[in-house]
């Protein structure tokens, strides 16, 4: 059983080094991004967390983020309305993540 806070997705690794459209893999596959997809371990942290790399939502049924982006603008554009409304309205909440891509073992 995984840890509360802490789930396995597959993301696109731009060569800046982003990871972008994390979720399932067939989810990743569909963007069509022509970035190698990888395994990345997304950690919930607290919002002043110096490793928090994205933002994510999750609706009070979720049981793992959605919207996960790696810029806070980028994660913004998905409400029209704004973040905060969408909160104040009980539809969800923001999650800071620290997303680390899973590095294969060479030696094993």
């Amino acid at each position: 059983m995984p840890e509360p806070g802490r789930w396995r997705m597959s993301a696109h690794r731009y060569a800046n080094g982003d990871l972008h459209n994390l979720g399932v893999r067939r989810y990743v596959e569909a963007h069509g991004v022509k970035a190698p997809i990888v395994e990345v371990d997304v950690v919930k942290v607290p919002d002043d967390s110096p490793a928090a790399t994205h933002w994510g939502w999750m609706r009070p049924t979720d049981t793992q983020p959605v919207m996960i982006y790696p810029h806070e603008v980028l994660f913004r554009v998905c409400f029209p309305y704004g973040v905060e409304a969408e909160v104040a309205a009980g539809k969800g909440r923001v999650v800071r993540l620290a997303v680390t891509e899973i590095k294969e073992d060479v030696d094993a």
